[in-house]
């Protein structure tokens, strides 16, 4: 019964906006320009406006404040910017859903965009063995998924929370008990629908996973998950690294312990 109404929320997702697939485009185009990307951010004010303000937020340590796109590009890059113009609107596609009281959206704006900026930290640490634009846009939409659970009934999210906290499962496998589907199979299912590039829709599907994906990305979007709720949590990095499958997503992706250390020391600070 769950199932079934998980897939009928999966077929009623709306197509992404036609600038936010020309922009990951650009992102992923070597060739495009600042200009190419500066039309196409600012045919929507309320997304530039976004955009911007994550620009100038305090992790990228501008020397001046940015008040175009094409300024911003000129500090930060296209890659930089085209991915924050979609955080900006990922970000604004879950606070449709109720993020403040849905136990599935609870700090969903923040987790995205953190967890894309500590996946494309880690890949631009181990030498961009992949296109640090995918590992961006991959960590952007890793829990997508969870924008389909949003719609279903709370009491099921408190089932699943139930069960994890319950110390016998973990929440893959909460979900996939209680709703039939996890919601990274979920996430792939939304992202196929979007047309999304096949290497992202791998990296939502598995980044639970990653030993048994094809692309490095997938590492270290799971890695930056993880990283996630260290530095949101105050885990101890000896902690996670003594987790099932950290230290072979570590060697996977071309990572040591002290590049990892590295990460979490940026976006402590």
């Amino acid at each position: 019964m769950v199932l079934e109404q998980i897939k009928k929320n999966i077929n009623r997702i709306a197509p992404l906006p036609s600038n936010i697939r020309r922009i990951m485009g650009i992102v992923n185009d070597a060739e495009a320009d600042m200009i190419q990307l500066a039309k196409v951010v600012e045919e929507d004010p309320a997304l530039t406006m976004q955009a911007l303000n994550l620009c100038n937020s305090a992790y990228y340590s501008l020397p001046v404040q940015v008040t175009s796109v094409v300024h911003a590009v000129r500090f930060l890059g296209i890659e930089t910017v085209g991915g924050l113009a979609m955080a900006a609107y990922f970000r604004g596609l879950m606070r449709l859903g109720r993020p403040k009281t849905n136990p599935w959206l609870e700090g969903a704006g923040v987790h995205l965009l953190l967890t894309a900026q500590i996946a494309e930290k880690l890949s631009r640490s181990a030498g961009g063995l992949v296109s640090t634009s995918t590992v961006f846009t991959a960590g952007l939409l890793h829990d997508v998924g969870k924008l389909v659970f949003s719609k279903l009934d709370d009491i099921h999210a408190l089932e699943v929370r139930d069960l994890v906290q319950g110390g016998t499962m973990s929440p893959v496998d909460a979900e996939r008990e209680i709703l039939g589907m996890d919601h990274a199979e979920t996430g792939a299912c939304v992202a196929e629908r979007w047309k999304i590039p096949e290497v992202i829709i791998e990296v939502v599907r598995k980044h639970h996973a990653p030993l048994t994906a094809k692309s490095l990305s997938t590492s270290y979007v799971f890695l930056a998950d993880g990283l996630f709720y260290l530095i949101r949590q105050g885990i101890e990095l000896a902690d996670f690294l003594s987790r099932p499958g950290v230290f072979q997503a570590m060697e996977a992706g071309g990572l040591s312990e002290h590049r990892v250390q590295e990460a979490v020391d940026a976006f402590q600070s």
